[in-house]
């Protein structure tokens, strides 16, 4: 890539390979080329992205403005712009060959490209020992983000490093990172439950066990083990209600019939059943003095029901009802 000038009068340095981050940025920002020491960095970054066939933008003054961390190692030889490195640290997690998961935070390669026109003239390899040198680490001590072919080529032919676990995050951390005993931290996989979140075995809520719920026995003589009918209160004069017949003694009947009551019965309700059983009983058997009509009703549950007694006299419509009860 030309230069319309020297490169040290864009980057201000006589070394060939000065290293670039926001600091500087903010120090120079009053240079009288640093528009194009931009654009140079701009230019390399988006001839990366060319070479690499990848869809982003990897390296620009934005980018590195924006990521106080990272930092640019920019190769420039007399009005030549021959290369960039670009590095920083980041929190991994990766899966070592036994499968166990290990967090770490090496010192990444972000970007690595050398312009085409200067390729295969050893300048990669400055670049790339001069990174080395002032981050004071070794190569098998970096973590790559997806290197291209030409970078692993350049790995294994210069560093002797072949030899890694493909990733979920596209890193590339070489066995030899772990040979060299680097700092990593174990991580322990916690059990999940059902809708994705960690549970907490210490703060996890105890079995509920269920109450037992006491069952009251009933009378045979309340419980009406047929279906209620539907409609509300109902009286089947032909089919649902008993034959009366008077037996030799006291003038007292009891005519038993299936006045069904759906839901709670109200006491007009239960009372208009009884008098409609009182009508059906004077139809059967005539006025008779004295006649006691028991209606019975059932609600939703077989464990409810009603009783009601009365005393009606056949010879007296008038008389008030007398002793009615309500038994639940």
């Amino acid at each position: 890539m030309q230069l319309s000038l020297q490169s040290s009068q864009i980057t201000g340095s006589t070394d060939p390979i000065t290293v670039w981050d926001v600091k500087r940025f903010a120090a120079a920002r009053h240079h009288p080329h640093i528009q194009q020491l931009y654009a140079i960095i701009d230019g390399l970054g988006q001839g990366s992205k060319v070479s690499q066939g990848i869809n982003a933008v990897l390296t620009s003054v934005e980018r590195l403005c924006s990521s106080p961390s990272h930092r640019i190692y920019l190769l420039c030889v007399d009005r030549r712009a021959i290369g960039i490195l670009k590095v920083g640290v980041k929190k991994l997690f990766i899966r070592r060959r036994t499968g166990a998961l290990v967090e770490m935070d090496p010192l990444c390669v972000l970007d690595f490209y050398v312009h085409e026109s200067e390729q295969r003239n050893g300048w990669g390899r400055l670049l790339f020992d001069h990174m080395l040198s002032q981050e004071g680490v070794q190569p098998s001590q970096l973590a790559i983000d997806k290197p291209s072919a030409k970078f692993l080529y350049f790995l294994r032919k210069h560093y002797n490093l072949a030899d890694y676990d493909p990733q979920q995050n596209n890193f590339v951390v070489f066995h030899q990172y772990f040979d060299s005993g680097a700092a990593t931290t174990s991580v322990q996989p916690q059990p999940q439950q059902s809708g994705g979140q960690r549970l907490n075995a210490s703060r996890a809520a105890p079995m509920l066990q269920p109450l037992p719920i006491p069952l009251q026995p009933m009378s045979s003589n309340t419980m009406d083990h047929r279906p209620p009918q539907l409609g509300g209160s109902s009286v089947n004069a032909t089919n649902e209600t008993a034959p009366v017949t008077l037996p030799q003694g006291p003038s007292t009947q009891h005519v038993q019939g299936g006045n069904s009551f759906r839901g709670r019965a109200s006491s007009r309700e239960v009372l208009s059943a009884s008098l409609c059983a009182t009508e059906v009983g004077r139809a059967s058997v005539g006025c008779a003095p004295n006649v006691g009509v028991v209606a019975r009703g059932r609600g939703h549950s077989p464990t409810r029901s009603y009783n009601i007694i009365t005393n009606l006299g056949c010879s007296d419509p008038e008389v008030p009802l007398q002793g009615t009860r309500l038994r639940r």
